[in-house]
């Protein structure tokens, strides 16, 4: 496993950035409804911040190729994910009920509410190249397994959340289920793990759950 655990690593964030796109969908439509126009905004801002999470991961990457740092990356999209119930009630709900141009709100509400987790999970992919490149020389061998691995993992997440997790558990759940798979990944793969990053990582965790389940509870008192 632990061979292989930079594949698993972009498989998994592949699957998690598709099952996020879905989720945005889900979670705009009952505000601003679920016409071309809006999946076009929030699949075009996605590709925008998925695009700069590359460079960014990539620069980054080549200056501190440290698998630590990219566990770093998993937990901050894990923070980012576990406040978009907040950003529903507080964000989208509010701006939905303005007159500003819908595309405008759409553009505005997938920025805010989605832009930051596409941009972590996507500088996963080239952190995984440069880390890989240590072991192997091949660097377009190595650089079309990691984005197959992503790829495959996209569409594995497209059919679960669309036919499994979204009419099954719910968007709130799944956030929870996210969350929790993105901080055991960032845990799994940390190098150099003690008892002070054991229960660091355990009270980090603890916090992101309470923030999706008091989220929660508030939008069913808010509703």
């Amino acid at each position: 496993m632990k061979k292989y655990i930079l594949e698993f690593t972009t498989f998994i964030c592949g699957a998690i950035g598709m099952i996020v796109e879905l989720v945005a969908a889900r979670i705009l439509s009952p505000y601003l409804g679920s016409s071309n126009l809006i999946w076009t905004c929030i699949i075009g801002m996605m590709l925008a911040f998925m695009s700069i999470g590359y460079f960014i991961g990539g620069k980054i990457a080549d200056k501190y190729p440290n698998i630590n740092i990219m566990s770093l990356f998993l937990l901050l999209s894990a923070v980012f994910i576990s406040v978009i119930p907040f950003l529903e009630i507080y964000i989208i709900e509010p701006l939905s009920k303005t007159k500003i141009n819908p595309s405008l709100v759409a553009i505005t509400c997938s920025t805010i509410t989605f832009g930051m987790p596409s941009l972590l999970l996507a500088t996963i992919s080239p952190f995984a190249v440069k880390l890989k490149d240590k072991e192997l020389t091949d660097i377009g061998k190595v650089s079309g397994k990691m984005s197959s691995f992503s790829t495959i993992g996209s569409i594995v997440g497209t059919f679960m959340a669309g036919f499994i997790l979204i009419p099954i558990i719910g968007v709130n759940n799944i956030i929870l289920v996210i969350v929790t798979i993105i901080c055991l990944l960032s845990f799994f793969i940390y190098n150099g793990k003690n008892i002070k990053y054991v229960i660091k990582s355990i009270i980090i965790y603890i916090i992101l759950i309470c923030f999706v389940l008091f989220a929660k509870k508030m939008f069913y008192k808010t509703h």
